[in-house]
């Protein structure tokens, strides 16, 4: 069985493609949103969410986290990692209904200068 095809949106985030997931297998998308509190992990600075709709019409929150990509290697026997990418938000959601789900993205975030977005 197969659940997806859900659509993208609001709150200044991507998603809008429709994707194909089996219930409860793990879906995950990237927000096309650049990541602008000084720490993203803190609360105060950054709420951002990803909302779904299930078929039923219920409605979950799930909290979207702030991540980056690196590069493995050894340098004299010890593991180095380095960045090789900015910041960027990813929500993982598992479908509990099979069906057509929709989603949208709402965020918070405090920029550089102070100011809420």
């Amino acid at each position: 069985p197969i659940c997806g095809s859900g659509s993208g949106g609001s709150g200044g985030g991507g998603g809008g493609a429709p994707a194909d997931v089996a219930r409860w297998d793990r879906l995950e998308l990237v927000l096309d949103l650049p990541v602008l509190a000084a720490n993203p992990f803190d609360p105060a600075e950054a709420d951002v969410r990803g909302q779904f709709e299930a078929p039923s019409g219920s409605v979950i929150e799930v909290p979207a986290f702030a991540t980056r990509d690196f590069e493995r290697s050894l340098a004299s026997g010890r593991e180095v990692l380095t960045a090789t990418s900015e910041l960027y938000w990813v929500v993982r959601f598992a479908p509990a209904e099979e069906g057509n789900w929709r989603w949208r993205f709402v965020a918070r975030q405090r920029g550089p200068a102070g100011e809420i977005d």
